[in-house]
């Protein structure tokens, strides 16, 4: 039925200007000649209609893709973002690598896989205790443009919602389960912690190597939920009776990622402005 009242007004006028011009042949000249060139233009107006419609829908699809990959850009450089993130949940520092391959490796990893390596895993207090807010809130931003929510399919926009939702579980079982972690008295004293003192971002924080007295180098950054900094260097352990829960609640973030790199060409898109990769760290660091 759609498609019968799309091509209906082109039907029309190509039968009027038929019409015209049979009506045409059994006039006189002068009367048949006006008769042609009204037929003419009848016959015309759907082709020159057509050869609009192909090059606005030409222009349409360019637009739409250009915008797609505007929003696959930024949704997925939070995804990359995110996923460091929880790797450094799941692997103790310096067993983490954040390479594009080490990533998508990362996003296959079995339940089963995940909580074993979360048991034997020490981590110090800075990896467990980020907050995740800026990069959720980054993806949140999607939904303030109309204009782009327009050239995302239904399933998209619910991935991303689930995803939104999972991230938020994740970082309130964090900051709520007091006894999630076994926070032992050691503390790793070849790091340092620096604080900001941007007015903006009043939680974050470096994670600073120390080279020498005099020298340090930034291994890691983040917001910081507020009530743990005092942990930031100890070190911990995960604790067992959660270790089943915790695994599940990481699982379905990378589920959740999944799912939107399956619905959308199953690929990473990295906006090279934000990002570079070091082949020296074997990660992708911001610029």
């Amino acid at each position: 039925m759609k498609i019968f009242l799309k091509i209906l007004p082109y039907f029309t006028s190509l039968l009027t200007g038929i019409i015209f011009y049979w009506i045409s042949l059994s006039q006189t000249d002068n009367f048949s000649w006006l008769l042609v060139n009204i037929a003419s233009a009848f016959i015309a107006i759907p082709f020159l209609y057509f050869i609009y419609e192909l090059s606005k829908s030409y222009s349409n699809r360019k637009i739409n893709s250009e915008i797609y990959d505007y929003a696959k850009i930024q949704i997925d450089g939070n995804i990359i973002s995110l996923a460091s993130q929880i790797m450094l949940l799941v692997y103790p520092y310096y067993h983490t690598n954040t390479s594009k391959r080490d990533i998508k490796r990362f996003l296959s990893i079995s339940l089963a896989d995940l909580s074993q390596q979360l048991l034997k895993s020490k981590f110090i207090g800075f990896q467990l205790f980020k907050s995740y807010s800026v990069i959720y809130r980054n993806i949140e931003k999607i939904f303030d443009s109309p204009f782009i929510l327009n050239r995302l399919s239904d399933q998209q926009i619910i991935s991303l919602i689930k995803l939104i939702k999972s991230i938020r579980s994740l970082e309130n079982v964090i900051a709520n389960v007091d006894d999630l972690f076994i926070i032992s008295d050691e503390i790793d004293n070849g790091l340092e912690i620096y604080n900001s003192s941007n007015k903006d971002y009043p939680n974050s924080c470096l994670l600073l190597e120390k080279k020498s007295d005099k020298e340090s180098k930034a291994i890691d950054s983040g917001d910081i939920i507020v009530f743990k900094k005092k942990y930031l260097l100890n070190v911990c352990k995960m604790n067992e009776k959660y270790l089943g829960p915790f695994s599940e609640e990481i699982f379905d973030v990378l589920l959740n990622i999944n799912k939107w790199l399956s619905i959308t060409k199953n690929e990473l898109t990295v906006d090279t402005k934000r990002f570079k990769y070091s082949f020296k760290e074997n990660k992708w660091i911001f610029r």
